[in-house]
């Protein structure tokens, strides 16, 4: 599967165009809290404060496709709240990221490898 963003904020999967997506800000890939990183660093984290998007969920391991509205709200100097108000409305979880804003623990989900010592 191949996914673009055009500069307009239209996406292109496997070279069609899916109105259906248009409008999401990020991609969010299910497997990897590396993707909230992204959306993290829109809201210029950390230091930072709050936000709302609406990403390209892409759902493992069937690789489905939908928009979902997220929003982050920071806690303290290096952690966030992430709030679900789409595909998964009314899930949260605490996220705790580095200096340079990477996520390092995603509650529940993820821990960064080198952080397991």
């Amino acid at each position: 599967m191949s996914i673009e963003r055009s500069s307009d904020a239209s996406w292109r999967v496997d070279g069609r165009e899916r109105a259906d997506l248009s409008g999401c800000e990020e991609i969010d890939l299910s497997i990897t809290p590396f993707c909230n990183t992204l959306a993290l660093l829109r809201f210029g984290a950390p230091p930072g404060g709050a936000g709302e998007l609406t990403t390209l969920y892409v759902q493992f391991p069937d690789l489905s496709l939908t928009s979902s509205r997220q929003r982050y709200e920071q806690t303290g100097p290096t952690e966030f709240l992430y709030v679900d108000l789409g595909l998964y409305s009314g899930f949260t979880a605490k996220l705790t990221v580095d200096a340079d804003g990477f996520v390092r623990n995603y509650e529940k989900l993820f821990v960064r490898i080198d952080d397991m010592s």
